[in-house]
């Protein structure tokens, strides 16, 4: 359906999600290799393509809106350029109820989110190696999308492999800094507000601010639609909600583009 009116008014994407196309599983875990004690036990699981992912799924202790804050923010981190890993929707099949996951949870059959396994991967929650490869510029990306996307407890992997390029992941607590447990009235409280990095990371690249801040604006209110849409049915966040979400993402854009122009200058006159 789209866009109905103004998109600056909430009104008009009320029922802008009928007509997108909602995911199915992509992906059938096949087998389960390993688990992470964080705070939704994560799994790493082996797929029917041979393939391994991080499996986040429905009953874990931070909440089923983790499994849409992944989902969906890793899709809009990628509308600009930033470099989230890659996500799939896994199917949990019949065979695998039952099998635990972490203390007093087991695995249930349904649809779940997974991110791709980094090989090589060196884990951090700081900036690192940001003049290493094109990393200057990647980090551009991320720092548009946390201020665009509320980032909070960031989290960033290295491919050891790959001259430590950096990738972003685990947004499940992204949007708002609230356990990522948004409402559609804090989103509304903070559409135009600041959500600061702080210092930049040193040696960030300048030109890939403006960048990324051109791409924000171009950002569409399909685009936005696709993104939110990447929430599987099944969780628990309602059309309603998402279109919400939705009309956040796109009235937010030029208001992040314009701080990041800012950052850029700002960064020009420190060189």
């Amino acid at each position: 359906m789209g866009v109905s009116g103004a998109p600056d008014l909430q009104t008009s994407w009320v029922g802008a999600l009928a007509g997108e196309q909602r995911p199915d599983a992509e992906r059938t875990i096949r087998a389960v290799i390993d688990g992470y004690g964080d705070g939704t036990y994560a799994s790493l699981v082996l797929t029917d393509d041979g393939s391994r992912y991080w499996c986040k799924q429905l009953g874990n202790p931070q909440g089923d809106h983790v499994l849409v804050n992944e989902a969906v923010l890793a899709a809009a981190a990628r509308l600009i350029g930033a470099p989230a890993r890659p996500t799939t929707h896994l199917y949990i099949p019949p065979e695998l109820a039952g099998e635990p996951f972490g203390p007093g949870l087991k695995f249930r059959t349904g649809i779940a989110h997974g991110s791709l396994h980094l090989d090589a991967a060196e884990e951090r929650d700081e900036a690192a190696y940001v003049r290493r490869g094109d990393n200057a510029a990647r980090w551009a990306a991320i720092v548009a999308a946390w201020d665009w996307l509320l980032g909070d407890d960031g989290q960033w992997l290295y491919d050891q492999a790959n001259d430590y390029e950096v990738w972003t992941f685990d947004h499940g607590f992204w949007l708002g800094g609230d356990g990522g447990d948004w409402t559609g009235s804090m989103l509304a409280r903070l559409l135009g507000a600041p959500w600061s990095w702080g210092k930049l990371p040193s040696g960030i690249d300048r030109s890939a601010l403006h960048a990324t801040a051109a791409r924000l604006r171009q950002v569409s209110s399909s685009d936005v639609l696709g993104a939110v849409a990447q929430a599987h049915p099944s969780w628990g966040t309602s059309d309603a909600e998402l279109e919400t979400l939705a009309w956040f993402l796109y009235n937010r854009r030029a208001s992040v583009a314009t701080r990041l122009e800012a950052q850029a200058k700002d960064e020009r006159r420190k060189s």
